[in-house]
């Protein structure tokens, strides 16, 4: 049984967007498990009783997913950190707000979304401690969900567009990074977050970053011991899967 890993939809209004990722979705039904690494939203805040209605068809898949066997497991990302119980109360999702170390198919592996392990990013690691402060999230509950999800669905695209201008410059701190963990003991390091689909072999170990589904549409699949980086048909083909960047 296959393990699939997949970032950084972001999905939003794209009814495009969501349909290619349903029909993934569709294809990977009965996999053992699926681990989602953040971004799965554009943007994602839960009030008590309220959630946002955009994507629900994606929701209802994960759920499908959930009911048929599959572990699915969401290590949030910066665009959907505000995640209450919704979707492991009503979905089943596990839900992870931070790095996770996993062993698979005889494989030591480290899963993060990757925000704000780079040097660089100093000014947005001060930001995301104010965004995730209990006290500035409880005071943005307090505003009509109507125009606070409209409100952050605009800050949500420029905060987008920043981290893929400065993709380039993060790419060597994220593969310094990944070094660093296998020469400790992983077998693979699997990153997100950047939007470039990368995938390096390195002494002892894979690091992997798994690219976007805006761009891209790439995912990581570990099948056999064998972790590979693999895209998705593109809008308009049969989205058949096809290796980027093979294992062996």
């Amino acid at each position: 049984m296959a393990i699939y890993f997949i970032s950084d939809a972001h999905l939003n209004d794209e009814r495009e967007r969501e349909r290619v990722l349903l029909s993934f979705l569709d294809r990977i039904r009965g996999c053992e498990a699926l681990y989602i690494l953040g971004d799965l939203f554009d943007f994602w805040f839960e009030y008590r009783t309220v959630i946002p209605n955009h994507n629900i068809k994606i929701v209802c898949k994960l759920l499908k997913l959930v009911e048929e066997g599959t572990k699915v497991i969401f290590l949030v990302g910066n665009h959907d950190y505000w995640l209450r119980d919704f979707l492991s109360s009503q979905v089943g999702v596990q839900i992870e707000f931070g790095s996770l170390q996993v062993e698979h198919q005889g494989l030591r592996i480290y899963l993060s979304h990757g925000d704000g392990l780079s040097k660089g990013e100093i000014s947005y690691r001060i930001v995301k401690r104010i965004l995730r402060n209990p006290f500035n999230v409880a005071l943005f509950r307090l505003i009509h969900p109507d125009l606070a999800i409209s409100l952050a669905r605009r800050i949500s695209k420029l905060s987008r567009g920043s981290t893929q201008g400065r993709g380039e410059m993060l790419l060597k701190d994220y593969e310094k990074f990944a070094s660093g963990l296998i020469r400790e003991g992983m077998d693979a390091v699997i990153l997100a977050h950047i939007h470039r689909p990368v995938y390096k072999k390195m002494e002892g170990g894979i690091y992997i970053n798994l690219g976007d589904w805006i761009n891209h549409y790439t995912f990581g699949k570990l099948e056999n011991g064998i972790l590979t980086l693999e895209k998705w048909g593109v809008p308009g083909s049969n989205h058949s899967p096809s290796p980027l960047f093979p294992g062996p």
